[in-house]
């Protein structure tokens, strides 16, 4: 838990195997796993997932500040801000990239139909002797972003620990995910 609460720079990373004997990476050090993968989505989608929540803590737009920066520990914290923004986004770019094939490959299915192709011929055309293969037979991704529009609060990548301004991140986030429910049309989500 300590080390995947800490952030480079701000918190030193967090030996987890050094008091478990005959470990293989007793040495290693651990940081928090957003600065690889903030969303992981990736991971949903390898594991067959056809519907996919995924909340993100991050504002949907990076919002410029016209504050002067004059130390080193201003400029890292601004920089934590953009580089929360820019993986959230690169976490979402590989998925909505696979679902826009997904998308395609049914149109393509759907317009060979269309002109006469029958769905005996159209199922030999996409079926490949590949059980790899991760488009074959597969339905479009539901993918479903919770995210806030303008920044929750908390400081600079909401790494201000203070419990007024907790709660009101915590109410933004509410009001975040009220607003994106409220937008779904009845009964498209099965929330068994």
């Amino acid at each position: 838990m300590l080390a995947s609460a800490s952030q480079p720079v701000f918190m030193p990373p967090v030996k987890v195997n050094e008091k478990v004997p005959d470990a293989v990476f007793k040495d290693y050090q651990y940081v928090d796993g957003g600065v690889r993968e903030y969303a992981g989505v990736a991971i949903a989608v390898d594991a067959d997932a056809t519907e996919i929540f995924t909340v993100l803590h991050s504002a949907r737009r990076f919002k410029p500040t016209t504050n002067q920066f004059t130390d080193i520990f201003s400029v890292l914290q601004q920089t934590v801000d953009m580089f929360l923004t820019d993986v959230s986004e690169n976490d979402l770019a590989v998925p909505y990239q696979y679902n826009a094939a997904l998308k395609y490959i049914q149109n393509v299915k759907s317009n060979m139909k269309n002109l006469g192709v029958s769905d005996t011929d159209i199922i030999k055309y996409f079926t490949l002797n590949d059980p790899t293969n991760r488009f074959q037979n597969r339905p479009p991704l539901k993918i479903h972003v919770i995210q806030p529009e303008n920044p929750l609060g908390g400081g600079p990548g909401g790494l201000d620990f203070n419990p007024t301004e907790m709660k009101d991140m915590l109410a933004n986030g509410r009001i975040a995910l009220q607003s994106y429910v409220a937008q779904l049309p009845p009964g498209s989500v099965d929330w068994a």
